[in-house]
């Protein structure tokens, strides 16, 4: 899976990232980079990992899991922003939880 950029994942560890930008490693140009950062944190910090890394599964008690998985996103009617779906209760009549 290639992820998309603006595409909001939910990485296996629960946090929601969006992707940024794919990139190519300056030391390394057949390796590409997936940029992104926490959607709602509070830090202002964007990370970089590579496009195989992304895609492989993460053990967890030795079992594979997949390490980012898409979370579908929404549009809010009235303010237009794009904003990741995590519960279907905090969209209401098209309008999300910072409009209402």
């Amino acid at each position: 899976m290639v992820p998309s950029i603006g595409g909001f994942y939910r990485q296996y560890k629960d946090g929601i990232y969006i992707v940024l930008a794919i990139a190519r490693d300056t030391n390394n140009p057949d390796t590409q980079l997936v940029v992104y950062c926490e959607f709602g944190g509070t830090e202002s910090e964007s990370w970089a990992r590579p496009l195989d890394e992304w895609r492989n599964p993460a053990m967890v008690n030795g079992q594979p899991v997949a390490r980012f998985t898409q979370v579908p996103d929404f549009i809010c009617q009235e303010c237009r922003s794009t904003l990741p779906v995590v519960a279907q209760s905090e969209y209401h009549h098209g309008i999300c939880f910072l409009c209402k």
